[in-house]
C-alpha cells in the first residue's frame, strides 16, 4: 500500500458507509465542517484536561474528517499534499510579530515565497459552492 495509505483507509471508509454515493451538496459540506470544529474542540478540551488518549485520539478523528471532505469533494489529496509540502518546506524557521511565545515553533514566508497552487484541484466545490 505504500506513503498513501491513511488516503486510500479513507476512501474506503467513505465507500463502507456510502459517503460518496451521492452529489455532494453545500448542506452536507456545512455539516462536515461542523464535525470538524466539534472534533478540534474535543481535542482541545484534552489537551486542557491533559489526556494523552483523547488528544490523540481527536488528531486523528480530525485527519479522518478532513481527508474524508477532501476525497468528497473530488480533491485530489496526494496532488494538494505535496503543493502544501512544497511550499512549507520554502518557509524559514522564524518567530512572527505578536507570536514571540511560540517557543521557536512557528516558520515565516521569506521574501518572494510562493504560496500553494491548488488551482484545477478544486474537484466538485465550484459546483457545490455556486448551488446558493
Amino acid at each position: 500500500r505504500g506513503d498513501n495509505e491513511m488516503i486510500e483507509d479513507n476512501k474506503a471508509f467513505q465507500k463502507k458507509f456510502g459517503f460518496d454515493e451521492k452529489p455532494l451538496t453545500k448542506e452536507q459540506l456545512r455539516f462536515r465542517m461542523e464535525l470538524l470544529r466539534e472534533e478540534f474542540e474535543e481535542t482541545w478540551t484534552a489537551f486542557l484536561n491533559k489526556d494523552p488518549e483523547e488528544w490523540v485520539d481527536g488528531h486523528v478523528d480530525l485527519l479522518v474528517i478532513a481527508l474524508g471532505n477532501l476525497h468528497l469533494a473530488g480533491v485530489d489529496v496526494e496532488k494538494a499534499w505535496k503543493e502544501v509540502y512544497r511550499a512549507n518546506m520554502s518557509k524559514v524557521r522564524g518567530v512572527k510579530p505578536g507570536r514571540e511565545n511560540s517557543d521557536g515553533f512557528d516558520v515565516m514566508k521569506p521574501e518572494g515565497w510562493k504560496g500553494p497552487d491548488h488551482s484545477g484541484n478544486h474537484g466538485k466545490l465550484n459546483d457545490v459552492f455556486k448551488k446558493d
